[in-house]
């Protein structure tokens, strides 16, 4: 298997967000975890990647963890190239050919202000598959995108994530679609 939480449960202070929660993904499985805003999604995939160490119960995760943020979280003082190879020793070629295949080829050398918020989010997300983890995790990857954009961009993470664990957060199942993702629907949160 390629993750594994057992009776997770997070709280802030008196405010339980997930309680015991367990899920098991096996290797190369792709997962849409669709629920409310405010129902833990994004603490669950900080506790995935262990950005978020403070939690009860047990987690397990083979391999390395791609996160892309919910926020852009871009370094605004690095071009959208500095910006992507800045995660990974691959060649710039590669990054280059990652941000053509996105629709970022003339970003190349811009710098994140400059861009829109669908051209932010994109370079977050090469970003994210730049780093070629074996497990990745994609926050709200769709975020500013119209259609066809989003349809362009779920060919790119289809490609890139081939064989891989990928976890997507939305709110849209057309998008979970999109990635050829199982559902995993929550209307009350991760609490039971």
């Amino acid at each position: 298997m390629s993750i594994e939480l057992r009776n997770l449960t997070k709280s802030f202070g008196k405010n339980t967000v997930i309680k015991n929660f367990s899920l098991t993904v096996e290797k190369g499985e792709r997962l849409a975890i669709v629920s409310y805003s405010g129902s833990g999604k994004t603490t669950l995939f900080r506790i995935m990647a262990g950005l978020d160490k403070r939690f009860e119960g047990e987690k397990n995760v083979e391999g390395t963890v791609a996160l892309m943020f919910q926020e852009d979280r871009l370094f605004e003082h690095s071009t959208v190239l500095e910006n992507v190879t800045a995660v990974s020793n691959e060649s710039e070629e590669k990054a280059s050919e990652l941000l053509r295949r996105l629709g970022l080829s003339e970003h190349l050398n811009s710098y994140p202000e400059a861009l829109s918020g669908g051209q932010r989010r994109r370079v977050a997300l090469a970003r994210a598959l730049f780093y070629d983890g074996d497990v990745v995790l994609l926050d709200e990857c769709f975020t500013g995108l119209d259609p066809e954009t989003k349809e362009i961009t779920a060919s790119v993470i289809n490609e890139y994530t081939v064989g891989k664990t990928l976890l997507l957060i939305t709110h849209d199942r057309e998008e979970a679609k999109l990635l050829n993702c199982k559902l995993l629907v929550y209307d009350k949160g991760f609490k039971f």
